[in-house]
């Protein structure tokens, strides 16, 4: 993994220049983007044009993440990610937010526990669709409840 990464929250497709110059000539190979940011088409199109100017998609490492109204459906969400960018994989996968979805509707969250949710981020790396997946956003105590309860319990 790069030790500086390309955060690109809040860029849309007015960007992709950026980006691709970031990485021919900045030299960035970590790219991160979630579902929720809205630029993963963009991101794709900066992929593919990084890709003509001579670096390969296995030169970049590329992050995204798994937004809190997919927590039932993982891998659902990752080839959706993985349409969007026009890439076969993803070299990191993370849990963008450890909280539920709150229902607007109904005002009640909707219950789905973290562990059950990295069940669903293992099979992401089973099937190789990720390389590797993790946390972001993750407290001490939301950590200490997902090592319990994976450690604990069967997917």
């Amino acid at each position: 993994m790069p030790r500086i990464g390309l955060g690109t929250s809040g860029l849309n497709k007015t960007h992709k220049d950026f980006i691709v110059k970031a990485v021919v000539e900045g030299g960035y190979r970590h790219i991160d983007t979630a579902s929720e940011y809205g630029n993963e088409q963009m991101i794709g199109d900066a992929i593919e044009e990084i890709e003509e100017k001579g670096i390969s998609r296995n030169d970049l490492y590329i992050t995204t993440k798994l937004w809190m109204t997919d927590h039932r459906t993982p891998m659902r969400s990752l080839k959706k990610s993985l349409e969007r960018l026009r890439i076969s994989y993803v070299d990191q996968y993370l849990i963008h937010w450890p909280i539920n979805q709150f229902n607007n509707e109904t005002g009640k969250y909707h219950r789905h526990p973290v562990y059950k949710v990295w069940a669903g981020m293992e099979e992401c790396v089973a099937k190789n669709y990720a390389k590797s997946i993790g946390v972001s956003n993750f407290n001490f105590q939301s950590l200490a409840d997902l090592s319990t309860h994976a450690r604990m319990s069967p997917t």
